[in-house]
C-alpha cells in the first residue's frame, strides 16, 4: 500500500561510530556553545525520564555522589581512577589495587633516599628514572588501546595511555615533581613543568631514550616507532592540545572511554551516563559531547526498531531542545515519525495518525510537502473525516 512513500529519512545514515574520524564526519561542532548548565540540564533530564542508568555497584555510586561538586572529597585520585575505570569494583578489589601501590611508591621513595644528591634540582632525570621504574614495575605487559581499567594495569601489566599516564602523575606526584596532562582527541600524555618542561609519551618505552637523541641533533619534532599512533600528530593545528591538571578531569577521560565502549556493545543506556558523567566532569570537550549527542540519536533508532515509537520521539525531542543545532535529531526524528504514522495508518488509527503529522508540519513549517502523500491517503480513506 504504500510501497512508494519515499525513504528519505534513513537511520543508518546517522548512526554515528565510536572512531573521531567517523564523528568528525556528522560536522564540526567543536565552537558551539555548550555551557556547564545546558549539559547538567540535559543530564537531570535523562535521569527523572528513566534513559540514564545509575552505577549500581557500591563504590562507583559512592564516587559518582561525591563528584557532584566536580571535585574528589571522599576519594583520592588513585581510589577514584580505579573505581572509575574497573566496572563492579569491590573493595577487596580496591584495597588489592592500593596494596601494589604503596609497595610501588615505597620502591621508589627508596631507591631516591638511596641517592640523594644525584637528583637534586634535576627534574628531567628524576623524571626519566621514575618513566623507566614505571615500565620495569608497573607496565609489564602489552600496550591495549581499550584497556583504561586501571586495576587490571596493576595487576596484570597491560596499559593505554589513560592509565599508563595516571600511574606516571601519581608516580610524579610523590617525588614532587610538577606534572600536568595534556589531552587531545584519541590521545592523553603527560606534561612536565617547571625548570624542564617536557611532553612524556607514556606509552612509548624509549621516548626518554628518543627525546634525548633528538635534543642531540637539534631536532624540533621527531617521529619514532611508539605504539600509540597518535603521539606524532600531538599539536597539529586541527586538533589543539588541552592540558590541565584537574584530577577530575582525568576521570572524565575514563568516563568518556567507558562510553565509548558501551556505545559500542550498543548499551545506548550505559553510554548515556558516562558520557553525561565526562562531560559534567569536563564540559568543553567536544569529542564527548558528540559522542553524547550520537548515543541519544542511536537510542531513538533503536526505539524505532523496537517500535517504541513515543520513547524515542521523547529523546529526539530532549536532543532538539537541547542542542537545536545537531541536524541527525531533526532528520532522524523526521524518519521517526514516518514510521510511526505508516505504523498507526496500517493498523487504521487514522485519527492518532492525522494528529502526529499536523503535529510534524507545526515542527517543520518550512517543508511545505512534508507528509502529503499520507494525508492524501487519510483522506481518501476516511473522505467526511476532513483535517483533524
Amino acid at each position: 500500500m504504500f510501497s512508494s512513500f519515499p525513504r528519505v529519512f534513513c537511520a543508518g545514515l546517522f548512526l554515528l561510530g565510536v572512531t573521531t574520524s567517523v564523528l568528525a564526519a556528522s560536522g564540526d561542532q567543536s565552537n558551539d556553545d555548550c555551557p556547564e548548565k545546558r549539559l547538567n540540564e540535559l543530564s537531570r533530564r535523562l535521569l527523572a525520564e528513566g534513559s540514564i542508568t545509575l552505577p549500581t555497584n557500591h563504590l562507583e555510586r559512592e564516587l559518582w555522589r561525591d563528584l557532584q561538586d566536580n571535585h574528589l572529597d571522599s576519594f583520592s585520585l588513585l581510589e577514584g581512577a580505579l573505581i572509575a575505570s574497573h566496572g563492579g569494583c569491590t573493595l577487596a578489589e580496591l584495597d588489592e589495587a592500593k596494596k601494589i601501590f604503596s609497595t610501588i611508591l615505597q620502591q621508589q621513595r627508596n631507591e631516591f633516599e638511596a641517592e640523594p644528591r644525584s637528583f637534586q634540582g634535576d627534574d628531567f632525570s628524576k623524571a626519566k628514572k621514575i618513566f623507566d621504574r614505571m615500565f620495569q614495575n608497573v607496565l609489564t605487559g602489552t600496550y591495549r588501546a581499550h584497556n583504561s581499567d586501571l586495576y587490571k594495569t596493576l595487576t596484570e601489566g597491560d596499559y593505554n595511555c589513560v592509565t599508563s599516564s595516571v600511574v606516571f602523575a601519581l608516580l610524579a606526584e610523590r617525588e614532587g615533581l610538577p606534572v600536568v596532562w595534556e589531552a587531545q582527541p584519541g590521545h592523553l600524555r603527560c606534561f612536565l613543568i617547571g625548570s624542564s618542561p617536557l611532553p612524556i609519551e607514556t606509552t612509548c618505552v624509549d621516548w626518554f631514550s628518543q627525546w634525548e637523541a633528538s635534543r642531540t641533533k637539534g631536532q624540533d619534532h621527531f617521529s619514532f616507532s611508539g605504539v600509540d599512533t597518535n603521539i606524532g600528530r600531538m599539536g597539529t593545528p586541527n586538533e589543539p592540545i588541552r592540558r590541565f591538571d584537574k584530577a577530575t578531569e582525568v576521570l572524565a577521560t575514563i568516563y568518556y572511554n567507558r562510553g565509548l565502549c558501551a556505545l559500542q556493545e550498543q548499551d545506548f543506556s550505559q553510554a548515556t551516563f558516562f558520557f553525561c558523567q565526562s562531560l559534567f566532569l569536563a564540559p568543553d570537550d567536544p569529542q564527548a559531547r558528540l559522542n553524547l549527542l550520537a548515543t541519544l540519536n542511536n537510542r531513538a533508532i533503536r526505539k524505532v526498531a523496537e517500535k517504541k515509537y513515543a520513547q524515542g520521539a521523547t529523546l529526539l525531542k530532549l536532543g532538539r531542545e537541547y542542542f537545536p543545532d545537531y541536524e541527525p535529531f531533526v532528520t532522524n526524528d523526521l524518519y521517526l515519525h514516518e514510521q510511526w504514522i505508516h505504523s498507526l495508518i496500517f493498523s487504521k488509527d487514522h485519527r492518532f495518525a492525522q494528529k502526529l503529522i499536523n503535529e510534524c508540519q507545526r515542527r517543520y513549517s518550512d517543508r511545505p510537502a512534508l507528509f502529503v502523500e499520507e494525508e492524501g491517503y487519510l483522506l481518501r480513506a476516511e473522505p467526511t473525516s476532513g483535517k483533524w
